[in-house]
């Protein structure tokens, strides 16, 4: 009966399979099989930086599929090697699978692949591959390099132009990485007379550098944006204001701040702010967070510095988060639909003010992320835990800083919060003893939680760890990731025992063992560093 399913409920049921390395699989099942799974693989192809090997291949595929008309004009122009540009037949039309586009993933794929076909010019190869010391030597009158830069944009525009004749619903998104040279941002100034007026754009990523007349094109292009992720590069910008300013509204912002004042911007995202569900501030400075005090429709909200604040060591002026600058967000009547708090920042932090809004989200907490180096109200320690105890009862993923008297509540939370499945802790003391608190963990954790996580300040006995574990195997206990890390220092041979054990009962998943001594830096079990 499987082999009758129709079309609709095929693709319904592979979208669903997380696992990759099936999908060969199911393409040698049978035709009808393999045109559905093929239609699936071929949706996002450029979305993603791969290797040049990998564009390569895939490039060459859509050239394929080209119309002729559009074959004989690279071939006149002196793109691509005959066989490309031939009468190929390719089993299915692959580029009428796509379904998102990434228009900067495109321009560089094809570049690439320009360069490739280029003829054996060296030089025009080592462009074509962004290399950094040819860039500083280019000079943008020199007649080859110019032909060059015609060449990339007559295949890029081709091969867009294929995209939006066969995918009428093309869905769009631009991200514009580091300009290096003048020159680099050309493809984004002609696209509206290929890709259709007033179409929506899913996400715009771009810094507040970038030439100011990128954002006029883009204008005359999208009318609408769902996610808008600035760097702010010490510029203010009229053309990123304006373009803020002709959008209907926005669904997400991340805003990566810096000590520069942007006003113009800033006055244009103040009207757009509202229908935010999104929210995503990172590195102090001076944007104003009280702009967000009426987002009534915010989801989550995340505040986070970058991972280990190398930046900080190499840019001292950036400035530290303000003194209570959660307190625009503590509002009981504004963040009600608060399902993902994340606040991660190397600074101090107002335990109050951030229990007020966790008690403000009336149970809805899915996802409570948490990182900080100091408490301004160190008397309010306890309240953050007994907040999360009474008001996460559906919380699925925690991470929390702790010291040796509020990590006494972890017991109560597994016991008030059963569905959560990744728990991370932090300490906020150089050594932090558990011991005494595995066998309540034991009794406490849920069969839902698989990754239990402790950093390098935490220590338990082996006793404990004995007692923790054949608990948690007495409960059914399975394939948990209990990780202590950097824990070679002090971890014993009956311990490690222990662990091998447990691993081949499959109370512990094998990766424990492979934590508990890896050398390497810190691992974040979320996976949500930002960028």
């Amino acid at each position: 009966m499987v082999y009758r399913l129709p079309p609709e409920v095929l693709q319904k049921i592979f979208c669903n399979i997380n696992d990759c390395d099936l999908y060969p699989c199911i393409l040698l099942v049978n035709r009808q099989w393999c045109a559905n799974a093929v239609s699936l693989i071929w949706r996002e192809t450029l979305n993603k930086p791969m290797g040049i090997p990998s564009y390569y291949k895939l490039i060459q595929i859509y050239v394929a599929c080209m119309p002729d008309g559009s074959k004989t004009l690279l071939k006149n122009a002196g793109i691509g090697p005959t066989t490309a540009l031939s009468s190929t037949v390719t089993l299915f039309n692959y580029a009428s699978f796509l379904r998102k586009i990434e228009l900067t993933s495109i321009y560089e794929a094809a570049t690439l692949w320009v360069s490739a076909n280029s003829g054996s010019n060296s030089r025009l190869k080592r462009l074509g591959r962004f290399d950094l010391d040819s860039l500083d030597n280019i000079n943008e009158n020199d007649p080859e390099i110019q032909k060059y830069e015609q060449m990339q944009e007559l295949f890029y525009r081709e091969l867009l132009k294929l995209f939006v004749s066969l995918c009428p619903n093309l869905r769009y998104s631009i991200i514009i990485r580091n300009v290096i040279w003048k020159g680099e941002l050309q493809y984004l100034h002609n696209i509206s007379d290929i890709i259709p007026t007033s179409s929506h754009l899913d996400k715009l990523g771009c810094y507040t550098s970038c030439p100011s007349d990128i954002f006029e094109y883009l204008g005359s292009t999208f009318s609408s944006l769902d996610q808008l992720d600035i760097d702010c590069r010490y510029d203010d910008n009229d053309g990123l204001a304006s373009f803020i300013d002709k959008v209907d509204s926005l669904q997400s912002l991340t805003i990566k701040r810096t000590d520069n004042r942007i006003p113009k911007i800033i006055k244009a995202l103040r009207d757009k702010v509202k229908s935010l569900s999104c929210l995503h501030i990172m590195n102090g400075g001076l944007f104003p967070l009280d702009m967000f005090a009426h987002c009534q429709n915010l989801k989550s909200l995340k505040i986070t510095e970058e991972p280990d604040r190398i930046w900080r060591d190499l840019r001292r002026e950036f400035e530290e988060f303000e003194e209570n600058f959660l307190e625009p967000f503590i509002k009981p009547s504004v963040f009600k639909q608060l399902s993902i708090i994340q606040i991660e920042i190397d600074d101090t932090i107002n335990i109050f003010q951030l229990a007020t809004i966790i008690r403000n989200t009336n149970g809805r907490l899915l996802e409570l992320l948490l990182k900080w180096i100091e408490e301004d109200d160190s008397d309010n320690e306890n309240l953050l835990y007994l907040t999360i105890i009474e008001h996460c009862p559906r919380l699925t993923k925690l991470k929390i800083p702790t010291t040796s008297e509020t990590v006494k509540h972890l017991p109560s939370i597994f016991r008030s919060c059963t569905h959560l499945e990744k728990v991370e802790m932090l300490g906020l003391e150089s050594k932090i003893e558990i011991s005494e608190l595995m066998p309540l963990l034991g009794q406490t954790i849920s069969s839902k939680l698989n990754s239990l996580h402790f950093d390098s300040c935490f220590r338990v006995t082996t006793d404990s760890l004995n007692i923790f574990l054949e608990l948690c195997y007495q409960r059914s206990i399975s394939f948990l990731d209990l990780v202590f890390q950097q824990a070679e220092d002090w971890f014993s041979c009956e311990q490690t025992h222990l662990i091998n054990y447990h691993m081949g009962l499959g109370t512990l998943n094998v990766t424990s063992n492979m934590c508990w001594f890896n050398e390497i830096e810190y691992h974040d079990i979320f996976g949500v560093w930002p960028y």
